[in-house]
């Protein structure tokens, strides 16, 4: 199985590459790990993101109560 040091680089190139080098891949790196995780997951391996997205979205608003959802959705999904 995959771990996210193992998979991270490649999220954090493509982001940079949408974002520039200059973007905050940082503040970023937290949702994509998230919903990186929540995707490895068998219980969410099927699911469409809005079936899913209700769940997410409690969860990291407990996990990470300083960051928007609005803010990291996107990085999640």
């Amino acid at each position: 199985m995959e771990r996210w040091q193992d998979v991270a680089p490649r999220f954090r190139s493509e982001w940079e590459g949408k974002h520039g080098v200059a973007g905050k891949w940082k503040d970023f790196e937290p949702g994509f790990r998230f919903g990186w995780e929540r995707a490895m997951l068998p219980e969410h391996r099927a699911e469409f993101w809005a079936d899913a997205e209700p769940l997410m979205r409690q969860q990291w608003e407990a996990e990470h109560p300083k960051t928007p959802w609005e803010r990291i959705s996107d990085a999640v999904r």
